[in-house]
């Protein structure tokens, strides 16, 4: 695969890489390809008023209720992707509609974006989080890459990296405006984006990304466990109490990725530091043998907190265990991956319970972003 900046898709490490089987990498190649891209677009766009659907039922219909920033950051990032992936649909056309929309619906004056629309695009939530500003950031890098036209997307990226400027302590990381000041995942997502833009304009975006990069493995001497708390305080320690003390397996094996991903950029500390695989193993014991899926959430002792298994730790568990040339894990994650996907409508379940039972519900389009990554990383453009 090329390089992020010659328009490829992210470039893998010198591990060797794990790829589960033939089979089962074709069908859900065929799956995002034949099915959930083309439907999310037909029927997860709203080609009326803009914008994308925040969730569509089981029975192909979309929901009515107001939509998240993050959710249209995630779509566009999705068909940009799925350009640089090969896909031959109206990639162009959905990832300038997404962009469009929040352009429009949810920039502040500022440089911010809102997180809150209704479904005719009136704000209805003015706050801008760190972690809904860091999926437009990473929507913009991939616009960019992609080579989508109408925009300057490194402008408008640089105006909101500025106006996130305040928020940033003296470790290089940054605070939350909701909820816990400081919490691991928003700035997960600032690194992620961060390391986007760093493939394409290193002078620019590569000390960001380093800052965040190396705060994440300041843990390495201070966790004993390896684990990745998910609350911390100003210093980047874990919080106080039981809140610093859990974890959840999907962010151990996101980190995981991004980290080595940051050292296949010529930057972190080399390709196979022992920490990045020590995510990567807390994430692991994080899958549930009984039903062989990924749970939410366990302590540093490893006690269960959450044994709800949504959708999304599936994903990150496979793309990362690929990485780290797992192929019994990959095998075992695309085994978990697949039984919250259905074929037709091409929808997902999100939620397994910790008896073994989906809960019924409409499927929200945020996964798709998971999913989109986690098969990016599988696939080479089709001819």
């Amino acid at each position: 695969m090329g390089s992020a900046a010659a328009g490829g898709l992210p470039a893998s490490t010198a591990h060797d890489i794990a790829a589960p089987s033939t089979d089962a990498v074709a069908w859900f190649d065929d799956w995002m390809r034949e099915g959930a891209l083309p439907f999310w677009w037909e029927v997860g766009a709203d080609h009326e008023r803009g914008g994308f659907h925040e969730r569509i039922d089981l029975d192909g219909r979309p929901t009515a209720e107001p939509r998240r920033l993050r959710v249209q950051a995630r779509q566009a990032f999705v068909f940009a992707r799925a350009g640089r992936a090969g896909w031959r649909g109206p990639w162009r056309e959905a990832a300038a509609h997404g962009l469009d929309y929040i352009e429009r619906r949810y920039a502040m004056p500022g440089g911010l974006y809102r997180g809150l629309c209704d479904e005719s695009g009136d704000g209805l939530d003015d706050v801008a989080t760190t972690y809904d500003q860091a999926f437009v950031l990473l929507a913009f890098a991939e616009a960019a890459a992609c080579g989508l036209a109408g925009a300057d997307w490194a402008r408008r990226a640089d105006r909101l990296r500025d106006a996130l400027e305040p928020r940033r302590n003296d470790r290089g990381v940054y605070r939350e405006v909701r909820g816990q000041r400081f919490q691991s995942n928003a700035n997960m997502h600032l690194f992620e984006a961060a390391l986007a833009w760093t493939a394409l304009d290193p002078a620019s975006w590569g000390g960001f990304a380093d800052a965040i990069g190396e705060a994440a493995l300041g843990w390495r001497e201070r966790s004993p466990r390896g684990s990745m708390p998910e609350v911390l305080d100003e210093a980047w320690e874990p919080a106080r109490g039981e809140a610093g003390r859990m974890f959840e397996p999907g962010h151990q094996f996101e980190w995981a990725w991004l980290l080595d991903h940051w050292s296949s950029l010529g930057r972190g500390r080399g390709p196979n530091d022992r920490f990045t695989r020590r995510l990567f193993d807390n994430g692991v014991r994080g899958v549930d043998p009984t039903r062989g899926v990924a749970v939410n959430a366990l302590r540093d002792d490893g006690m269960v907190l959450d044994g709800n298994a949504r959708l999304w730790p599936q994903t990150e568990w496979l793309r990362a265990a690929r990485r780290f040339g797992a192929p019994g894990q990959t095998d075992a994650a695309m085994g978990a991956l697949r039984r919250y996907l259905i074929p037709d409508p091409p929808l997902w379940r999100d939620h397994l319970s910790p008896e073994g039972d989906f809960v019924v519900e409409a499927a929200p389009a945020s996964s798709l972003y998971h999913l989109a990554s986690a098969w990016s990383d599988l696939v080479r453009p089709r001819a």
